[in-house]
């Protein structure tokens, strides 16, 4: 009878004791990967936003200090468009001319 203890539908409880082991010792793994994740991530959160924080007031430093230049940016583009938008007009115009002339001859 107590040989009987140690057998569990016929296999040997002493011979799943390796397998119960090796699964332990993976889930004690895993369970320490989770964990390292955890306080990884949290160390790179604070640094991940110190550094946008950072980025935010310099792309701010750089936008005040370079306002005039952005402005006569803004200004030279605007008139590009317009330039090229009256370039178009007369483009049009012309072909609307050239398509009368041949209507009427």
């Amino acid at each position: 009878m107590g040989h009987d203890v140690f057998e569990f539908s016929g296999v040997g409880v002493l011979e799943l004791l390796p397998f119960a082991l090796v699964f332990l010792l993976l889930s004690l793994v895993l369970v320490e990967q989770k964990l390292d994740f955890f306080v990884v991530s949290l160390d790179n959160f604070g640094a991940f936003s110190l550094e946008v924080s950072l980025n935010v007031l310099e792309f701010i430093d750089v936008g005040l200090s370079h306002r005039v230049e952005l402005v006569r940016h803004l200004v030279d583009q605007v008139l590009n468009v317009q330039a090229h938008f009256a370039h178009l007009l007369d483009v049009v115009t012309v072909l609307f001319l050239e398509l009368l002339l041949e209507l009427v001859n």
